[in-house]
């Protein structure tokens, strides 16, 4: 097992695409192309030569659908690097903006409120 040093990076960027692979369960991959990325204190930014490209991040299910993260929405998080095939979202620091509204983890609405888009 290859052991990933502490680390993360506040990544911008337009989600691309929504996938459930299955792995681990309980998770959607989300790739986002990459507009900015910025250090976080004190954390190794594995992800500096990413602006620009694809990246794919693990976000836990119900907060992509509390979210309702879709295509062409703008994401802004924390990520950090679990291993050499798998990073993850900070559910805590996490937001999309359909449109230039933001929504951020802890005021998204619910499904049965519905969002004009």
């Amino acid at each position: 097992m290859v052991r990933i040093a502490p680390n993360g990076a506040h990544l911008r960027g337009t989600v691309v695409g929504v996938e459930d692979t299955g792995d681990p369960s309980g998770f959607l991959q989300v790739t986002v192309r990459v507009a900015d990325i910025g250090p976080i204190a004190r954390t190794a930014n594995m992800f500096e030569q990413q602006r620009g490209e694809e990246v794919r991040v693990l976000m836990a299910g119900p907060l992509v659908a509390k979210l309702k993260v879709r295509p062409g929405m703008e994401l802004e998080a924390d990520v950090r690097r679990a291993d050499l095939h798998r990073s993850f979202v900070n559910p805590e620091r996490v937001s999309v903006s359909p449109g230039g509204e933001d929504i951020s983890a802890g005021d998204a609405t619910t499904e049965s409120e519905p969002r004009a888009v």
